[in-house]
């Protein structure tokens, strides 16, 4: 089985929240036999990567020259998806990169699983980020398309899923709570001074 993950950033350029999940998914597939990982990326690791998966850079157009939007890079993208013609695809950070995905998984009658990384995944476009820049409504409304039709949805937590339902009549979504791995070691006591633990993002399930 052949899987493609899409990511504006692979996780050993620029390290994330969704790229720190991403690379949890990639070390577990990558522990199945017969299974091929290639990460399409707009922004890639050193020349020196050595991981689990195969590194395919699609984007060479500035974030300067595209406005911040990954339009101009999307015919990059759906070359290298017909060359590696993927069994099924992860797409993950909600963009234009969604939608064409979704276009492509359509057309090429592939598996296409989408996973939400924020709460603004599960919100119109339109009411998120309003413009009249002619590459961003472009962005805009494949990100839009991909979040509307995408069949087969990951959420974080029970507020996205709600809004998936409202917005755009999700019913179909399973819910995978972010979370890390609990280390393989104790924490030191403390005997004196204030213990500080910090928790962030707190979402009602």
């Amino acid at each position: 089985m052949r899987i493609c993950v899409i990511v504006p950033n692979h996780q050993a350029a620029r390290f994330g929240g969704a790229q720190y999940q991403v690379s949890l998914l990639v070390d577990e597939l990558a522990r199945h036999p017969n299974v091929e990982i290639f990460s399409l990326v707009k922004r890639a690791p050193s020349a020196s990567y050595r991981g689990p998966d195969t590194v395919v850079k699609f984007g060479f157009v500035s974030k300067a020259l595209s406005f911040g939007t990954f339009v101009l890079d999307l015919p990059g993208l759906w070359l290298a998806l017909s060359r590696l013609r993927p069994d099924v695809i992860y797409q993950r950070v909600g963009c234009s990169l969604t939608g064409a995905a979704l276009a492509y998984a359509r057309h090429h009658g592939v598996r296409l699983v989408w996973h939400v990384a924020r709460d603004d995944d599960t919100m119109p476009t339109e009411t998120v980020r309003k413009t009249l820049n002619p590459l961003k409504i472009v962005e805009n409304v494949l990100y839009d398309y991909g979040k509307k039709h995408s069949a087969e949805v990951i959420v974080q937590h029970g507020a996205q899923a709600r809004n998936l339902f409202t917005h755009y009549g999700h019913k179909t979504i399973k819910k995978i709570p972010n979370g890390h791995p609990l280390p393989p070691y104790r924490a030191r006591e403390v005997s004196e001074g204030p213990i500080v633990l910090w928790l962030a993002n707190l979402k009602p399930t």
